[in-house]
């Protein structure tokens, strides 16, 4: 059984098993098959590659319930050497809650949609292309040529078919296993915004930007439509009530429209204080949820039409907006590059998680059909799928390691504190406060004396390690290389002078301080093919492989036997070979 289909299975179980119902111990055996699930598609290329060396390349990247359970028997293996992903929100280790990365898009993903069984998963991005992904494999299935770029993709409720909206005003068809020859509606003389399917699949609805919405009978034979006018301007989105008995559409007018969909008249409107993106229907069918351009989320009763219920939490315009098939969550996805999780609590909304492992502006948000992940579409050309709540999360007080060296470990967790504890002596860590924002990383001094630490917020501190005293802080927006660069897009390089913490202008970005790259002669590391190796007579002897979802964008930078690789969603992978035994690998 090849590692995609054994991961297939393996999440079957974790769902079906049958001994977790009828034994105790059910969480942490479904936790346990859960990470190894995850384990097998973040290794798909290691198990392919390098299957025997999975054990000791591959599980130091993982969560400890992969290795470690009382519920059944351990893994048997020997971690050769430490492994650390850092980024700028916390450690990607804790994969119960990282997401599968769908990449390789040749442009930003508009729209995606989950079939009806939760298995697949459409995309379509600014090209004249929709894709079709497998959940359980995070692989593409195929692909389908359009007349026009693809603006919003769906599944029909019974999974036969994938309706696309084009951009010159048509409507797509086709066979949702790519078979076939499509079929096209035609009416709309402008840009098709917005598809959404009645609950049994016999009808449907468009909007488009002629500010119509088109109302589709008989979509399998011979269609009919009725026209529905009232928007001003153009209709950005429509969506059929669960139960089938109303539409409710949201318009750059201002307006949201609720309309009878048995006849086509209008039977509610109310004024918003926004241009309105999206508009999706909570599953009771009397309220409706509203992505705006003024960084809100609205909650409006229909019957009722007043009293908007404000969600607040993103920085930019929200796109898109999605409720799960159990009425408790909302998603919303954002400019800011975000997606933010919205738990309902008895009559209240509250914020419960800000996702933001996208690098661009988030298009599209939709939960999967058994509403326990959520997929989001980005401009950074990639589909996130997110697990909504999974077992056995990581306790936010749990440090999580940023640098170290022969005798230190600096470590930080959720209160921005950083630790630093000598392995040598038995004595509480000395505690470093003063991070007002995110912990990105941090390096000690060659002397041992120093610690310098990185924020998100573009700060820079000094301490002192003895004494745990801040020493110096700079503000990296002050720093004149950093301001002219502001219109500027990707990586940017900023050298400072460690004796005055001043910048160093004349300094290009790729020099190298042969200072600081000291590799150990004897065991040079490079990186081929996602994979940490090491040279030897007939070749690459490969010794690490790293996880799929992690894109390198840098060189690796080597100290003695400790190797550090910079990623593109601003993670840094740091491995520690100093307890690898050479002489195994010849």
């Amino acid at each position: 059984m090849d590692g995609t289909h054994a991961g297939f299975f393996i999440e079957d179980t974790h769902v079906n098993c049958p001994v977790q119902r009828e034994r105790g111990g059910m969480e942490e055996l479904q936790l346990h098959i859960l990470n190894v699930y995850r384990f097998i598609l973040r290794s798909k290329k290691a198990l392919s590659q390098s299957p025997f060396l999975v054990f000791s390349g591959m599980l130091p990247f993982g969560s400890a319930s992969c290795t470690e359970t009382s519920a059944i028997p351990k893994f048997s293996f020997v971690k050769a050497y430490d492994a650390i992903l850092v980024t700028a929100v916390g450690p990607l280790h804790d994969w119960t809650h990282t997401p599968m990365r769908l990449r390789n898009h040749p442009n930003p993903v508009r729209s995606l949609a989950y079939s009806p069984d939760g298995a697949r998963l459409a995309s379509a991005f600014r090209d004249k292309c929709v894709w079709v992904w497998s959940i359980g494999t995070g692989t593409k299935l195929f692909s389908k040529d359009l007349p026009s770029v693809c603006i919003f993709v769906m599944f029909s409720p019974d999974g036969s078919h994938i309706a696309c909206a084009l951009e010159h005003g048509l409507i797509y068809m086709c066979d949702a296993s790519g078979a076939g020859e499509p079929r096209y509606l035609s009416g709309h003389n402008k840009r098709v915004n917005s598809l959404t399917f009645s609950p049994y699949g016999t009808r449907m609805a468009s909007a488009s930007e002629d500010k119509t919405i088109r109302l589709w009978d008989n979509i399998t034979s011979t269609p009919t439509v009725r026209i529905l006018k009232g928007h001003t301007e153009a209709v950005a989105s429509i969506v059929f009530s669960p139960d089938g008995t109303r539409l409710a559409s949201a318009s750059y007018d201002h307006t949201l429209r609720i309309w009878d969909a048995a006849n086509g008249d209008q039977i509610g409107k109310v004024v918003v204080p926004a241009v309105i993106f999206c508009v999706a229907f909570h599953p009771d069918s009397e309220r409706v949820v509203l992505a705006c351009n003024d960084a809100s989320v609205y909650v409006l009763n229909i019957f009722e039409m007043r009293n908007l219920l404000l969600l607040q939490s993103h920085k930019d315009a929200v796109y898109s907006v999605s409720c799960s098939v159990d009425g408790n969550w909302i998603a919303s996805a954002s400019a800011d590059a975000t997606v933010c999780l919205w738990r309902k609590e008895g009559s209240k909304w509250t914020h419960h998680r800000t996702l933001e492992d996208h690098a661009g502006r988030v298009y599209g948000v939709t939960f999967s059909p058994k509403a326990n992940q959520v997929a989001s579409a980005s401009r950074d050309r990639s589909i996130r799928i997110w697990d909504l709540e999974a077992p056995g999360p990581r306790d936010a007080s749990d440090p999580f390691p940023i640098a170290s060296n022969a005798q230190l470990t600096a470590s930080v967790n959720e209160d921005r504190i950083i630790r630093i504890k000598d392995s040598n002596l038995d004595e509480p860590p000395t505690l470093l406060r003063g991070h007002t924002d995110w912990i990105a990383g941090a390096c000690f001094s060659p002397d041992n004396l120093e610690i310098v630490s990185a924020s998100r917020n573009l700060s820079i501190r000094v301490w002192e390690i003895s004494s745990g005293r801040c020493t110096k802080e700079i503000d990296l927006t002050d720093v004149g290389s950093l301001k002219s660069s502001e219109d500027s897009e990707g990586p940017y390089a900023i050298y400072l002078d460690s004796a005055t913490w001043t910048e160093i202008p004349t300094l290009r970005p790729d020099t190298t301080f042969a200072s600081t790259y000291q590799p150990d002669l004897a065991f040079p590391v490079v990186l081929d093919r996602n994979c940490l190796c090491t040279p030897r007579e007939d070749g690459l002897a490969y010794i690490c492989w790293l996880p799929d979802d992690f894109e390198p964008v840098s060189d690796v930078m080597q100290i003695g036997r400790r190797v550090s690789v910079g990623g593109k969603g601003g993670e840094v992978i740091y491995v520690n070979f100093d307890e690898f035994d050479i002489d195994a690998l010849w």
